[in-house]
């Protein structure tokens, strides 16, 4: 993975890490320790963090152990207040015959695996977000599937909230 200065458009380094084709690369940075962070994913189904705050070293190397037929969709770092920060990835099933898709969260100190949400019924997960509740001091899960959106609570096993939508009618 090659990494581009935005000013210039010169390569800045090379990073190792991701043996197969990275389908997901996104930017974090922790706005308590001031830590910045890029999360990779890879169709090996390898999720590497990379702490870009020392030198880009590989903080964790995550293998999700998924079946061949999974790959993943969408990853992202989740920091929360005087509170553990976790790693969040989903990947989906490609067989043609199967509409399942599955997120995992992890603790980000050290990798752990913590538990998963199993989306069924046509639900596959396509893009999360991660937000925070200020009101209400609750961190939310949106994972933004093909036929609706869905909202879980990060501490909490149920559906906090579901909105149905039809994503070819989004951009008519």
């Amino acid at each position: 993975m090659d990494i581009f200065s935005l000013l210039n458009n010169k390569k800045i380094l090379s990073l190792k890490g991701n043996k197969s084709i990275i389908n997901t690369i996104r930017y974090f940075i922790n706005n308590e320790t001031i830590n910045e962070y890029l999360i990779s994913s890879d169709y090996d189904r390898i999720i590497i963090i990379w702490d870009i705050t020392n030198n880009y070293n590989v903080k964790h190397k995550i293998d999700m152990k998924l079946s061949i037929d999974f790959i993943i969709n969408s990853c992202l770092l989740a920091f929360t207040h005087n509170k553990n920060d976790y790693i969040i990835s989903t990947a989906v099933n490609c067989e043609e015959e199967f509409d399942e898709s599955s997120t995992k969260i992890y603790l980000f100190n050290n990798g752990q695996f913590i538990r998963e949400i199993i989306n069924s019924n046509n639900s596959i997960v396509y893009y999360l977000l991660f937000l925070y509740n200020k009101n209400n001091d609750n961190y939310y899960i949106v994972q933004n599937c093909n036929s609706k959106i869905l909202i879980n609570n990060l501490f909490e096993e149920k559906v906090y909230n579901e909105f149905n939508h039809q994503p070819w009618k989004l951009f008519l």
